[in-house]
């Protein structure tokens, strides 16, 4: 999976629950995507056939040539290796581990960015994921610069696991979205990966509002690639080169949302 300026700004999303926002199919649908995320929560045995029947459904929709990646979240090591599995053999092409995620019910449970005070745990998930996957598909992590502070020793840790990509958000837990995103932290982090790890890929993420903005960050930062999130809300085609939102009137954009309200 090439991530990066050959490629554009990669399509990826960092979605809540099982389910799936509608923007993903417009992006989809103008050309625009590189890469998409499933967020599927993976916490026992007995809920994972219903998520991974769940994540089917939503493949099925954004099937090839799109890439698509799951995002997977717990603190089960056994589960991640039962759920990469499983995702290997339903056609996903890659899968990203989540280690960001700053819901305080999810950190108090132990999982996401809760791991960042739980190095231990971290590992064993990383490395049952990779196990899993043999090679044959990316995983990736996607992760905060700390959890109650900045922590650059998290970032120096997960380098050291030979990650295929590390997705870096450019704030702690603590700060949420309530600060602006820290650009010049990820690009301490792009330092230390051509120091620690160099064929791992850096993307940065945090506050990218656009196509343009994205390019622009990844070349002053020398990163591979940029992930946007909230930035969809903004404009469901944020990963065109040229945006036709402007100009849709409030009718053809409720029309839009609507669309994708049905397919999801």
């Amino acid at each position: 999976l090439q991530i990066g300026p050959n490629e554009g700004v990669s399509r990826v999303l960092h979605l809540d629950g099982v389910q799936e926002n509608e923007e993903k199919q417009t992006s989809r649908t103008n050309g625009t995507a590189r890469a998409f995320r499933t967020k599927l929560p993976q916490q026992s045995a007995k809920s994972s056939s219903k998520i991974l029947g769940s994540a089917q459904n939503k493949a099925d929709v954004v099937r090839k040539p799109v890439p698509l990646i799951a995002q997977i979240w717990g603190k089960n090591p056994d589960n991640y290796y039962k759920t990469t599995k499983d995702l290997i053999k339903m056609g996903f092409d890659g899968v990203d581990i989540n280690m960001g995620c700053p819901v305080k019910a999810v950190v108090k449970d132990g999982c996401c960015v809760a791991l960042v005070d739980d190095r231990i745990l971290a590992s064993e998930i990383i490395k049952a994921t990779q196990k899993a996957a043999k090679g044959k598909i990316p995983i990736s992590v996607k992760t905060r610069i700390g959890n109650r502070s900045v922590d650059m020793s998290w970032i120096e840790f997960l380098l050291k696991h030979n990650l295929d990509a590390l997705t870096v958000h450019g704030r702690t837990a603590k700060q949420m979205s309530k600060v602006p995103a820290d650009w010049d932290k990820i690009g301490e982090a792009r330092e230390l990966r051509d120091r620690l790890s160099p064929a791992t890929k850096i993307i940065g993420n945090g506050d990218v509002l656009s196509r343009v903005e994205g390019m622009v960050l990844a070349k002053k930062y020398k990163l591979d690639g940029i992930m946007i999130g909230r930035g969809i809300f903004h404009d469901p085609f944020v990963f065109a080169n040229k945006s036709p939102w402007e100009d849709y009137s409030k009718a053809q954009k409720i029309k839009l949302y609507k669309k994708h309200v049905q397919l999801f």
